[in-house]
């Protein structure tokens, strides 16, 4: 039974994880026509817009929106990440080995 949430635990934050760069994409072609002159343009930024020439967005808007998305994808893993059973009980006796080692004879 703990393999099966596991599994689905795995698969809905594959789908979150996807939705999110989705996401990120829609964001660029909304906010494309909306920041003009807001300086340096990243070329072919949107691409279904390359071939009219129209592809271009505002570097502060791209490194906006694409770090939006890292910190939710960030998020995401950290949220998702739980220590194996035996991490604790493995950690502890390597901390009693390595006192073990340093102290005096």
């Amino acid at each position: 039974m703990a393999s099966l949430a596991r599994a689905a635990r795995v698969s809905l934050l594959a789908v979150l994880s996807l939705a999110v760069v989705v996401a990120a994409t829609g964001w660029l072609y909304l906010l494309q026509g909306h920041t003009p002159g807001l300086g340096v343009q990243v070329a072919d930024a949107v691409p279904l817009d390359e071939l009219p020439h129209h592809a271009g967005v505002p570097l502060v808007v791209f490194v906006a929106v694409w770090g939006g998305a890292a910190l939710l994808l960030g998020l995401l893993t950290r949220g998702s990440w739980r220590p194996s059973r035996g991490s604790s009980t493995s950690a502890a006796r390597a901390r009693t080995r390595a006192r073990s080692c340093a102290a005096p004879s």
